[in-house]
C-alpha cells in the first residue's frame, strides 16, 4: 500500500522527471534491457523511460520508509532499478516530507545530471 500510495506523490513530479529523461535519458536510473524484460519499460519512449525512474523513486523511498534493510535497496538494483540506492542515500539524508518532495526529486535528477556530464 505504501508503494502504490508513494506512486501519487512522485507523479506529481511527472513534468520534471519527463524533462530529465529527455535530456538524459535513463542511464543512472535503471538498466532497459532489464526493465524491458521485466514489462517496466515498453519501448524507449518519453513515457516508458519517465515511468521507470518514477519506478525507482518510489522504490527507494518505499523502502526507506518501511525501515527496510539496505540489502533490499541491493535487490532493487540487481533487478535492474540501479538507481535505487543512490536515491535511498538522498532521501535518508534529506528526509523529506510531502511538501518538499520536489525539492528531493531535484537534488537526485540534478547529482545524476552531473554525473553523466562529468562521464
Amino acid at each position: 500500500m505504501l508503494h502504490e500510495t508513494l506512486h501519487t506523490v512522485v507523479a506529481v513530479y511527472r513534468e520534471k522527471i519527463m524533462a530529465f529523461s529527455r535530456k538524459y535519458g535513463l542511464m543512472g536510473f535503471a538498466d532497459r534491457e532489464k526493465m524491458i524484460e521485466f514489462g517496466y519499460m515498453v519501448d524507449d519512449s518519453d513515457e516508458s523511460i519517465t515511468h521507470v525512474i518514477e519506478e525507482c523513486f518510489v522504490r527507494a523511498t518505499s523502502v526507506v520508509l518501511a525501515n527496510k534493510s539496505d540489502e533490499r535497496l541491493l535487490a532493487h538494483a540487481a533487478y535492474g532499478c540501479d538507481g535505487v540506492p543512490l536515491i535511498a542515500s538522498f532521501f535518508k539524508s534529506m528526509r523529506p516530507t510531502v511538501k518538499d518532495m520536489g525539492t528531493f526529486i531535484d537534488a537526485v535528477l540534478l547529482n545524476i545530471a552531473e554525473e553523466k556530464q562529468v562521464l
